[in-house]
């Protein structure tokens, strides 16, 4: 029994010098190469910027503060450094050995983004057929005329040139056009002409006390004080 284990721990002992004889081997055989990834304009630091080194397919990702540390054999290495926003650079021929590690300041320039030409041009608010009596209204702006109660009706009546006869306490939506009748106006949804926009309309007059168009169900009204030519 003695003899058994006096062998296997010579056994345990030569592979353990085996073990860190190869240890001490990787590492006389390697070498640091260090550094920081600054931006140039002002010096900050890149976060996260990649670090690859071609010759060994070695890829590695600096931290947040732009450090980076790279263990590589001694040589000649070509270093690519990328980050996003910024222009690829690359250090040519950095030469490493045991003796003397590496450490580098890395300086990136931020990328130059070309836009392509940018024409602004204003919409129009009135047609070529009627250049001075359209008037456009958006859903929002029926919504929110103060006494409107989003009806289209009485929204129209406090635009110039619009008027109603509702003086004598009749609470009628008829709208009058520059001193016209209320029989005199024409109605159209989607180019389709409709006799009138609101309930409980008498002959000769162009509606009722109450709008028969939902605000919701539009996109917006287009007002001609005019003539509308087609």
């Amino acid at each position: 029994m003695k003899i058994v284990k006096s062998r296997l721990a010579k056994t345990f002992f030569l592979i353990l010098i085996l073990t860190l004889a190869n240890f001490s081997l990787f590492a006389q055989n390697h070498t640091l190469i260090t550094g920081y990834v600054l931006n140039e304009a002002n010096n900050r630091p890149v976060s996260f910027a990649t670090i690859a080194v071609p010759e060994m397919n070695n890829i590695i990702q600096a931290n947040d503060s732009g450090y980076f540390r790279l263990e590589v054999p001694a040589g000649l290495y070509n270093i690519e450094i990328s980050a996003v926003g910024y222009e690829t650079s690359t250090y040519f021929e950095i030469q490493t050995s045991i003796a003397n590690p590496v450490q580098l300041t890395i300086l990136l320039k931020p990328a130059q983004v070309s836009l392509d030409e940018v024409v602004v041009r204003s919409t129009r608010d009135k047609t070529r057929e009627s250049p001075v009596s359209l008037r456009n209204l958006g859903v929002n702006e029926i919504q929110r005329s103060p006494g409107g109660n989003r009806d289209i009706s009485k929204v129209v009546q406090a635009l110039p040139g619009a008027g109603s006869n509702n003086t004598s306490g009749s609470f009628r939506n008829d709208i009058i056009i520059r001193g016209g009748g209320p029989s005199e106006n024409r109605f159209f949804i989607d180019n389709i002409e409709i006799p009138t926009i609101n309930h409980f309309s008498t002959q000769g007059a162009s509606g009722g006390p109450v709008g028969l168009i939902n605000v919701d169900l539009i996109r917006n009204v287009n007002f001609f004080t005019g003539a509308r030519l087609k």
